[in-house]
């Protein structure tokens, strides 16, 4: 397999570079975990279309190869073959590994499926396994080192339902968008769920979100995360604000509350004023006396909390009375599939704001938004916005940088966003 590509330009590269790159990847593992994409019957399949076999498969690879490189993460490397692919993990491994590999093979499989007719029987299996570096450097010229015959139940861990131990969730870091300078001025740690690489449920309103057993020790990771950020951040000599959510859920009792306090009681105070708290899922007619206490107490560690509502909130004159830096809406899934009411979505949009502005207090959108959607929300004058469909997830904070609004009128955004 001569053809190599990897997820950064997808254009033919040296196997020697390649080779290096993996090594690099490494630095001084002895094994990186790998997934192999590769055609379901291949053989049937050649037989089948015969010498029309190579035309299809250009086309596939081509497309395959380009939705599989929007999936992976920064730090993966994709590795094309004539009939099929490699993706070299850069940092999961496992269980976490073998749960993207099946979520890319799956999702890869549907995309086909939904193309038409002719591309039905076009399907792809995933392998994974672990590897020595130099074995996986050592094929790069064949990629064809899992067989036909290979079962794959020997190179699969059996992924786990429910909720996961807050440990293997994945940090991950949300841009946000500034609305009036037309940046993304700060960043939310995320935690992301291995098994669907989507953000964990929970933070959002999503109805049945079990994906954690805690939120307190989630909530804890993310703030030593947001301070590990910042402080990389600073040492490179760069700028931006650090967003980290708390579920309001982690404040409610004395003993919760101590333990967040104790994490933040280590960080650094010069760095105070680039923090932002997120309190999240705070329900509709939460009772404002408990949240006035949790911010009483949270002030003397934090400059600027933000309160992450409902979009049927209906009483938000109460929280404004507690002195936020920001508030806005936290949408669910629900409220931006296309079954829902954009009109209605808007309205409590443009209410929100009219009650906030005479505070001077900013609002915020945060949902799965599609730049058509954003550009309504921009013109009901909201100060910020963040959507993962928009700005994706970033494995590290890259700084404060400029990102104009013309660019959501770009049509590459709309189809990659759809």
């Amino acid at each position: 397999m001569q053809d190599r590509r990897n997820n950064q330009d997808m254009t033919a590269s040296p196997a020697l570079n390649l080779a290096d790159r993996i090594r690099r990847l490494a630095d001084g593992r002895p094994t990186l975990d790998v997934a192999q994409f590769q055609f379901i019957g291949l053989r049937d399949i050649r037989a089948r279309y015969g010498d029309a076999w190579t035309e299809k498969r250009d086309r596939v690879q081509a497309i395959a190869g380009d939705f599989i490189s929007k999936r992976i993460w920064p730090e993966d490397v994709l590795v094309a073959g004539a009939d099929g692919f490699l993706v070299v993990f850069g940092q999961r491994s496992g269980l976490i590994a073998d749960a993207a590999s099946q979520r890319i093979s799956k999702a890869l499989n549907d995309f086909f499926i939904g193309l038409g007719p002719d591309d039905v029987d076009v399907q792809f299996e995933a392998r994974r396994k672990a590897m020595a570096v130099e074995d996986i450097t050592g094929v790069l010229d064949d990629l064809s080192f899992l067989d036909d015959e290979t079962d794959p139940a020997d190179l699969r861990y059996n992924i786990p339902t429910g909720p996961l131990p807050a440990q293997l969730m994945q940090m991950r870091f949300q841009p946000i968008w500034d609305a009036r300078r037309e940046a993304l001025t700060n960043f939310l740690v995320t935690p992301v769920d291995p098994r669907t690489a989507e953000r964990v449920a929970g933070y959002h309103f999503e109805p049945h979100a079990d994906a954690v057993r805690s939120y307190l020790e989630l909530d804890e990771l993310q703030l030593k995360a947001s301070e590990e950020a910042l402080q990389n951040l600073f040492s490179a000599g760069r700028k931006a604000l650090i967003s980290v959510s708390v579920h309001v859920s982690s404040l409610q009792t004395t003993a919760a509350l101590s333990q967040i306090f104790s994490v933040l009681s280590g960080f650094d105070r010069k760095l105070a004023a680039y923090r932002v708290l997120r309190i999240v899922g705070i329900e509709p007619g939460f009772p404002r006396i408990y949240l006035e206490d949790i911010c009483r107490t949270l002030m003397t560690r934090v400059q600027r909390m933000a309160f992450g509502i409902a979009w049927n909130e209906p009483d938000i004159p109460s929280l404004l009375r507690l002195r936020p830096s920001a508030v806005g809406f936290l949408l669910p899934p629900a409220a931006t599939s296309p079954w829902s009411s954009r009109a209605d979505l808007i309205g409590r949009v443009r209410s929100a704001i009219e009650v906030c502005t005479p505070h001077h207090v900013p609002f915020f959108v945060d949902g799965n938004i599609n730049p058509d959607l954003a550009r309504a929300i921009v013109a009901e004058r909201a100060s910020f916005l963040a959507s993962p469909r928009i700005w994706p997830l970033t494995a590290k904070v890259p700084g404060a940088g400029k990102w104009f609004a013309s660019r959501l009128n770009d049509r590459p955004l709309q189809d990659s966003a759809a």
